[in-house]
């Protein structure tokens, strides 16, 4: 069986899709923030969420626009960061309760636990932000 013939042209980022979460507000932001630099693919594909983003990422429709711990986790070394110039949106996630609650010591347990599995996540080519 003969395979299709890629054109070089297909494999430059720059002619495939561009894949992100559509009502995430920092994939907008990115998207903005390359539109100024003039690196907008023409095809852009939008998505609901990020494992959709990241599957198509990994069966190579195209470039995506990924958090790093998201495109890191279960498929380590399989995506990376696409060029250290283009641009990053810095993202905070913070374990949040009830205000109102009893701290317990499940709450120090699992808060303790989360900070500790996400230092040992693997990176994929971004420096840390510094704290």
């Amino acid at each position: 069986m003969r395979h299709p013939r890629v054109h070089r042209r297909d494999r430059d980022p720059q002619h495939r899709p561009l894949i992100f979460a559509g009502r995430v507000q920092q994939c907008g932001e990115l998207l903005e923030q390359l539109a100024e630099r003039g690196a907008v693919p023409q095809r852009l594909l939008s998505c609901g969420d990020f494992e959709l983003v990241k599957s198509l990422a990994l069966a190579g429709v195209g470039v995506a626009i990924l958090p790093r711990r998201i495109a890191a986790y279960g498929h380590e070394g399989a995506l990376r960061r696409l060029h250290p110039r283009l641009p990053i949106v810095p993202d905070e996630i913070v374990l949040v309760y009830r205000a109102d609650l009893p701290k317990t010591r499940a709450a120090a347990f699992l808060k303790d636990a989360i900070a500790s599995t996400s230092r040992a996540m693997p990176d994929i080519g971004l420096r840390p932000r510094p704290r």
